[in-house]
């Protein structure tokens, strides 16, 4: 069931972004008319004045029939970015983003093993339909079209996002493989820029070497299953911030529309994200029940807001009791897997005895 609602949210996001692709593209062709319009009549007016005829210059192969619209896997992942901003910032279906922020984050506190497992997923299945549809018009042009585009791109992400499934573990060592080469380019900069020019760190071995240490070390630490524990108190950490600022803007939206609390209580709306940033980032606007309220204080120089202080409490006490049940259940899973492996060889030879 977890599995199933994270990948529902993979796919409405990405039929969002395709709904969005069409108005993207007449906008393009809009311009693309625009500037046609300009260079015939620079041309024209460069007949005029100079009426020696250019060399004749090749035409394009290429064309695109009309109604076509170039785009590449950035704009398209632009789109994404744009309409996931609006979507967190718009009034309207505001409460979509704080009722998934509680689901999902109800789910990662409790199982982050599960829920690492299926954002891969949706990862796949987002960059398959991305590519597809971005190089659909330079590999077939003629198909180029919003639905047939619709259609490949969900296609090539379900055929991507299946593969995932069948190879998580595979999955699991590229994810290994791509935070080594980051660590690995994070210690490079860190040593270059600390060390100067020193001729060692420009050796094209010594990067070379430091990058295969690093991956390998880091493809060994997810093979080996090491990357658990500190996935759990990730995903407890993370799935706190999320239902602890989606309950902070259900009751700030109570307070408000209710009138409750009076001159006691100084409720201030916004959208769902800044209530996670005020969690989050120290120098946040206040949102919130007690917003720049007199119950705010100052502790040596440092100010500090009632709802972040109470945000943080909850959250801590979130963070707290997923760790616990997920570090018990890994333990839970160790012991079964070795009495598992134990009890192997022993089926194995009283079935042969037999």
């Amino acid at each position: 069931m977890t599995g199933r609602l994270i990948f529902l949210a993979t796919l409405v996001v990405a039929a969002l972004v395709d709904a969005e692709v069409p108005a993207a593209s007449a906008t393009l062709r809009g311009s693309a008319d625009v500037v046609k319009q300009a260079d015939a009549s620079q041309t024209l007016l460069n007949l005029a004045s100079d009426p020696t005829p250019e060399p004749e210059t090749v035409a394009e192969t290429t064309t695109l029939p009309p109604g076509v619209s170039a785009e590449t896997p950035r704009s398209i992942i632009a789109h994404i970015i744009a309409m996931v901003n609006e979507q967190l910032h718009s009034e309207k279906h505001q409460w979509v983003n704080p009722l998934l922020a509680f689901v999902f984050g109800g789910i990662m506190v409790i199982d982050g093993e599960e829920v690492f497992k299926w954002l891969l997923v949706g990862a796949v299945f987002l960059l398959v339909s991305v590519v597809a549809m971005g190089d659909l018009g330079l590999i077939w042009p003629q198909g180029d079209f919003p639905l047939v585009r619709r259609v490949v791109g969900v296609e090539a992400g379900l055929l991507g996002a299946f593969a995932a499934i069948k190879g998580i573990q595979g999955v699991t060592v590229l994810v290994g493989a791509i935070i080594g080469a980051s660590v690995a380019f994070s210690v490079q900069h860190k040593l270059t820029h600390f060390a100067g020019n020193v001729h060692l760190f420009q050796e094209t071995w010594w990067v070379v070497s430091l990058y295969t240490i690093i991956i390998v070390l880091s493809v060994m630490f997810f093979l080996r299953k090491k990357h658990s524990k500190a996935l759990a108190t990730l995903s407890a950490a993370a799935g706190g911030a999320l239902v602890v600022s989606a309950v902070a803007w259900v009751v700030t939206e109570v307070v408000v529309k209710a009138h409750i609390g009076n001159n006691t209580l100084t409720p201030e709306r916004g959208a769902w994200i800044d209530f996670l940033r005020l969690l989050c980032v120290s120098g946040a606007d206040d949102k919130g029940i007690y917003a720049n309220s007199k119950f705010n204080f100052d502790i040596h120089g440092i100010h500090f807001y009632l709802d972040r202080v109470l945000g943080c409490i909850f959250w801590f006490a979130l963070f707290a009791v997923g760790t616990m049940t997920q570090l018990k259940n890994l333990k839970r899973q160790g012991i079964r897997g070795k009495v598992t492996l134990a009890r192997g060889p022993l089926h194995t030879r009283l079935l042969n005895e037999e």
